[in-house]
């Protein structure tokens, strides 16, 4: 019996054991990553006047209401009325509600927007935890077959969907967003059986296989976190369905990620969108 081969296989296992005991509760430990910004309208005033709230948290669940930045915010357009108007600049820096629109303006509308593109790089850890999160199984497919962690360069698209609703005057869902979720059907009430349909498109075409999150944020004020999930796949055009019968605010949101193979500075690119929809203005007593 070799004793000596034996221990060092015996203390082997053990720092095997130990490590991946290690790292698993190190996953367990670690918040959500999936970080989302979203835009809530608002008439919060006592004379009514509009504004927008710009949010970042997890799953409606508001952890910071961020200001105004004129920097990030040169796409700001709003779709009313069958015209397209880019908002300007409307107070300084630091400002909060985010963004006053245009004083006396009614639904339906929409507002959308890009933010900035950003650079992340995370433990690697880390960044396998945020792609299951995010059910990115193609890039995990290419995490298992040796692809590096990072860093990566993302972009943010937001739309907020603003009623009443009706068929005959909404405002155009496809604006040209890198990454958009565009709503096809979107009844003008909930009802037992009602249907949100949309389809998701990736630089002007359908994305398939791509996870599409539906939360439910309650009759509130879209901040207060999800009381419902729902979580559907892309088809080959880039649709999903989704049961829409409470009423209240919704938020239709993804990710999606690709390798880029021709950047000199980052290992992938990633799109994050978020699409915020409101039967009507959220009021201040809900706002509060």
């Amino acid at each position: 019996m070799n004793t000596g081969n034996q221990s060092t296989a015996l203390r082997a296992r053990v720092r095997h054991v130990a490590v991946g005991t290690l790292v698993a509760g190190v996953l367990a430990a670690m918040p959500a990553l999936a970080h989302d910004f979203w835009l809530t309208a608002e008439q919060r005033n006592q004379d009514g006047s509009p504004v927008l709230r710009m949010w970042v948290g997890h799953e409606m669940e508001a952890e910071e209401e961020r200001p105004y930045e004129a920097v990030r915010s040169q796409t700001l357009r709003m779709y009313h009325e069958g015209r397209t108007v880019a908002l300007p600049q409307r107070g300084a820096d630091g400002a909060v509600p985010f963004y006053a629109l245009p004083e006396g303006v009614q639904g339906p509308l929409l507002v959308a927007m890009e933010r900035p593109e950003v650079v992340l790089e995370l433990p690697e850890p880390r960044f396998d935890h945020y792609l299951a999160e995010e059910r990115l199984a193609d890039i995990q497919a290419l995490r298992r077959e040796g692809a590096e962690a990072g860093p990566e360069r993302y972009t943010r698209y937001l739309k907020v969907l603003v009623g009443p609703f009706s068929q005959d005057v909404m405002p155009p869902e496809e604006v040209g967003q890198r990454l958009e979720i565009v709503v096809d059907e979107l009844p003008a009430q909930p009802a037992p059986g009602a249907k949100l349909q949309a389809r998701v498109l990736f630089e002007g075409a359908p994305l398939p296989g791509r996870s599409v999150v539906a939360l439910w944020g309650g009759e509130t004020n879209g901040s207060t976190g999800s009381q419902l999930t729902q979580v559907e796949v892309t088809d080959e055009a880039g649709r999903v369905s989704f049961a829409y019968e409470k009423d209240g605010v919704w938020m239709l949101r993804l990710v999606h990620m690709r390798a880029c193979e021709a950047c000199s500075d980052v290992r992938w690119e990633g799109f994050w969108a978020a699409h915020v929809i409101q039967p009507d203005w959220i009021t201040p007593s809900s706002a509060d």
